[in-house]
């Protein structure tokens, strides 16, 4: 933890945010020579404010603390490189298009790793018109159920959510023979279905 460093994390982020000292400190509770102070440097914000100050500034208190932001290479917009994030705790799902630190309920977030889709996680599809009807045949329990499907072209994802003792089945788009589906269960993890089951 590097005092200068915070300080222009801090500074940086303010003038991004267009707040003043004043404005900042107001919104804190503090003083604006606190912040001039920690802006240049001559100390760090007090521990019980770190969590409001990484608020009002729109960054994570990791990267509050390291007093630097990583910035990841600009997206070339290829959706094929997507990253499927499901939270152990709540079961949120995060997408992302290019690298990212992601969290959710105060965990960091590692992507999911598809694996090749077994019997049991293989979905059966029948093409209705311009929409293909996937079936699969998963205990649909609170504890072990197919929680999304995830349909993936190069310029566009779908992503269908399928509920604890609900139908095991959902109708999504035919958006051609490219796209790759991915089917994410509670118990066992993420599966890539084979391409040719979408021919």
């Amino acid at each position: 933890m590097d005092n200068a460093d915070i300080g222009r994390l801090i500074r940086g982020m303010r003038l991004e945010k267009g707040l003043s000292q004043r404005e900042l400190a107001e919104k804190l509770g503090v003083c604006g020579k606190t912040v001039s102070k920690w802006e240049c440097g001559m100390g760090a914000p007090d521990i019980q404010l770190w969590s409001a100050l990484s608020q009002e500034l729109g960054i994570d208190l990791a990267t509050l603390h390291e007093g630097r932001m990583d910035v990841a290479k600009k997206d070339n917009g290829k959706l094929s490189r997507m990253r499927i994030h499901v939270c152990p705790s709540c079961g949120n799902v995060v997408v992302s298009s290019a690298e990212a630190r992601i969290s959710c309920c105060g965990r960091s977030l590692t992507p999911l790793e598809a694996k090749a889709a077994d019997e049991a996680h293989l979905p059966a599809i029948e093409r209705i018109g311009d929409e293909y009807l996937v079936r699969l045949s998963h205990p649909m329990d609170k504890e072990h159920h197919i929680a999304f499907i995830c349909l993936l072209r190069d310029d566009s994802f779908l992503i269908r959510r399928l509920y604890a003792e609900g139908g095991d089945e959902v109708y999504i788009p035919a958006i051609g023979r490219r796209a790759r589906l991915y089917v994410y269960c509670t118990h066992d993890g993420l599966f890539l279905a084979p391409p040719e089951i979408l021919s």
